[in-house]
C-alpha cells in the first residue's frame, strides 16, 4: 500500500481533512504585547481587535489569540466566548488573510451577546482593519 497514513487518499477528503484543522494560536505573552505595541486596533460593541501584519517571507499564516478578563464572568462564560471566537475563525479561515497576528479581546457585554452578534462584531471589525478579504 503506498499511502501513509497522513497522506489523503482524495481531493474531497483533504478538504475535509483541512477545514476541520483549528486556527493557529497565539502562545507566549511576549508575542500578546507585540500585537499590542505594534497592531492596530478596532473595537465594536462586544469585542476589541488588535491586528498586526507580519512579515509574509518568514511567516505565511494567520495566528489567533484571545483574551477574556475575569470581570466578562465565571469560567463557563467566558470559556463559550472563547469557543464560539475560535469557531468562527476556524470556519472564515478561508476568508482572513495569511501573515496576520489578531488578538481578540472580549468586553464585559460580550458575555450577553449569541453566536451570530460575536459574528457580526468580527466580521466587521476583522473587515475595518483589512485582516479578512472582501467579498
Amino acid at each position: 500500500m503506498s499511502n501513509t497514513r497522513n497522506e489523503p487518499q482524495n481531493a474531497v477528503t483533504a478538504n475535509i481533512r483541512g477545514a476541520h484543522s483549528p486556527v493557529p494560536t497565539l502562545r507566549k505573552n511576549s508575542e500578546y504585547r507585540r500585537v499590542y505595541r505594534r497592531g492596530v486596533s478596532a473595537a465594536a460593541a462586544g469585542l476589541v481587535v488588535y491586528a498586526m501584519k507580519r512579515s509574509a517571507a518568514r511567516h505565511a499564516e494567520l495566528r489567533l489569540g484571545v483574551s477574556i478578563s475575569a470581570k466578562v464572568g465565571n469560567a463557563v462564560i467566558r470559556n463559550r466566548i472563547r469557543r464560539r471566537i475560535k469557531e468562527i475563525c476556524r470556519l472564515d479561515k478561508a476568508m482572513l488573510l495569511p501573515g496576520y497576528d489578531i488578538v481578540v479581546v472580549a468586553r464585559t457585554n460580550a458575555a450577553g451577546f449569541d453566536y451570530r452578534e460575536i459574528e457580526r462584531d468580527l466580521y466587521y471589525l476583522l473587515n475595518k482593519l483589512g485582516a479578512r478579504k472582501r467579498l
